[in-house]
């Protein structure tokens, strides 16, 4: 099962899936094989994949694991999307997975910063540049504002901001754009750069050590600074703000949720985003639940 699992997520890499989907539909896969194992009490066989098992497997996820409406709405994507995978290979004549029903979830908005706190993101962002003890403390300050930029004031993936090279940023004197490349190199889209978002790149490229290859983004030993680095550096500089805990898509959420609330329209917050449906750009419309909390106060 094991090979067949990282097959699998090779399969998925290759379509253009970020990082982050493979492992969460890896995981999800591997839960499901766990709990068959241990109802067959011997190894996992392509077997065991059937409408039956299937079923079970969603009261055991509801009842006993009380996974959440999302959790679970995932686990039924991954099963889904395992089953193709297996139908295009020839391995499987049908999708069991079709027995599978989602769960009803709160339509709420995806968490994004509040305003306070993005402005802290910043002030500290700033902060760890001015007050750096050494200049490879200082490049480095400067390297993680133009990686926060790309997420914040660009809404970039952190998989494409880990794939960006030198010649995907175009930089003016006061604007710029970034080229977004997709896995197979195919251009997916352009995102203009803003004036404070065009400075952090141009101040982190002064500095970017030469003979590093074409990747924009480097550590201390010139090797590409992976999805991981990327969420270690912004933990890192919210810790110094005090926000707590902030994801680079949390950073991705806050762009949209800013054009939208200034004015863009659905389509155009798509387009920066990178959106193939409005439906997905449409959820930043809807309520975070914090201010569903403020309201109840009034009850």
């Amino acid at each position: 099962m094991n090979a067949m699992l990282k097959n699998f997520a090779n399969r998925l890499r290759e379509q253009g899936r970020a990082e982050r989907t493979v492992e969460a539909y890896c995981s999800d896969l591997a839960r499901f094989v766990r709990w068959s194992e241990g109802e067959y009490a011997q190894a996992w066989t392509l077997s065991m994949f059937n409408r039956a098992d299937l079923r079970e497997y969603q009261r055991y996820c509801r009842d006993e694991l009380h996974l959440k409406a999302a959790t679970w709405n995932r686990s039924v994507a991954s099963l889904a999307v395992f089953a193709a995978w297996l139908q295009a290979n020839g391995e499987l004549e049908y999708d069991p997975s079709d027995t599978l029903t989602r769960a009803e979830s709160q339509k709420l908005a995806p968490k994004s910063l509040r305003k306070p706190e993005y402005k802290r993101l910043r002030l500290a962002t700033g902060e760890l540049v001015r007050t750096a003890k050494s200049p490879a403390a200082r490049v480095k300050a400067l390297r993680d504002a133009a990686v926060i930029a790309c997420l914040w004031q660009a809404g970039m993936r952190e998989g494409e901001v880990a794939h960006l090279r030198l010649r995907d940023v175009l930089l003016g004197a006061r604007s710029g754009r970034v080229e977004v490349v997709n896995t197979k190199g195919n251009k997916d889209r352009e995102i203009p750069l803003n004036y404070e978002a065009t400075q952090a790149l141009r101040a982190w490229v002064a500095v970017r050590p030469a003979g590093c290859g074409e990747t924009l983004f480097v550590g201390k030993f010139g090797e590409a600074l992976q999805e991981r680095g990327i969420q270690k550096l912004l933990a890192g500089v919210a810790k110094a703000a005090g926000i707590g805990h902030v994801t680079p898509h949390q950073l991705r959420h806050t762009a949209g949720k800013t054009l939208l609330d200034n004015g863009a329209t659905l389509p155009e917050v798509a387009a920066f985003l990178g959106h193939s449906s409005l439906e997905v750009t449409r959820r930043y419309t809807l309520p975070h639940y914090e201010d569903i909390e403020k309201r109840v106060e009034v009850l």
